[in-house]
């Protein structure tokens, strides 16, 4: 047998209150007190009382009364309705503070250089909305979206993202760096072929950089060494190990100061990659929403 329906036990217990402070008590006055409807109260007390062979109200012209099950039926209800009302507490609370925070999912990439300046934006205008922010390669993303793990994503990919919801935000632009005294930076422009013969250090594969580099060389590139982020590829470019491929906003201060300098591509050679931000599909939060706006008016600037 199934557990009492708590609906029918707030009935019960309304009509035990309306006897106790009045001396009487109507299935009228009790489906106006719980803003039901009289017929619904009427069919769900009968229902109650076939279902579990006890008799709740005796009925009569002049109204109805408790029987003495039915007191012992409101007397035992009590607890039971107070243990919901501290569960609805509890997950109206939870529901606050659920909506109050925005969870995120970044690209290695996105999340040094294109978020920073967002999420400080964002704090002066909404202190009041907590914001946490994982970071991983954009195929790991993508899943922790889709598994409702990251009310946000950020991406870089050319692919339609499947399954969710994304805009595209933003651009950003992979550049091939090396040592300045790299005999091919003072050459020709380099071809897509000419780069399939050079061995780079590059990203992981699953990472939006890797997508990138992969789709203009023909057949892939060549890999010097796989490795897990852009502060590593550009440490080990710094040691001349290999020519690396590598976000410009990654290597912006040692373009600067001649650290590092961009080997000269061919027009043909497009490094260019849309910022995609994602999100799963469903009701999404207010926090969520006003973070989204956040990053879209970014992107406009």
């Amino acid at each position: 047998m199934r557990d009492p329906d708590p609906s029918v036990l707030r009935i019960i217990a309304e009509l035990a209150r309306q006897e106790d402070e009045t001396g009487r008590a109507s299935i009228g006055s009790v489906a106006r007190s719980l803003g039901l409807a009289q017929p619904n109260v009427s069919r769900a007390l009968r229902v109650f009382e076939k279902e579990r062979g006890v008799q709740i109200v005796e009925r009569s012209p002049s109204g109805s009364r408790l029987t003495d099950d039915g007191r012992a039926v409101a007397s035992a209800g009590e607890p039971v309705l107070e243990a919901y009302r501290n569960l609805s507490e509890i997950l109206a609370a939870l529901r606050r503070h659920r909506s109050a925070s925005v969870r995120i999912a970044a690209s290695l990439t996105v999340a040094e250089y294109v978020l920073p300046p967002i999420l400080l934006s964002f704090r002066r205008h909404r202190p009041d909305i907590e914001v946490s922010l994982r970071m991983e390669n954009s195929e790991h993303v993508l899943e922790r979206v889709r598994e409702r793990g990251a009310d946000l994503g950020f991406i870089e990919s050319f692919e339609r993202p499947r399954d969710v919801h994304y805009r595209t935000f933003g651009h950003d632009q992979l550049v091939i760096v090396a040592l300045p005294g790299d005999s091919r930076a003072g050459g020709g422009p380099l071809s897509a072929e000419d780069l399939s013969q050079i061995a780079l250090l590059v990203r992981e594969r699953g990472s939006g950089t890797r997508e990138v580099i992969d789709r203009a060389i023909p057949g892939g590139a060549r890999v010097a060494a796989e490795l897990p982020s852009a502060s590593a590829i550009r440490t080990a470019a710094a040691t001349g190990r290999a020519p690396a491929a590598i976000s410009r906003l990654a290597v912006a201060e040692q373009l600067r100061t001649g650290a590092l300098v961009e080997l000269p591509l061919d027009p043909s050679v497009s490094l260019a990659r849309p910022l995609k931000v994602v999100w799963p599909d469903g009701r999404m939060h207010e926090a969520t929403a006003l973070f989204l706006q956040e990053v879209l008016s970014a992107g406009r600037r």
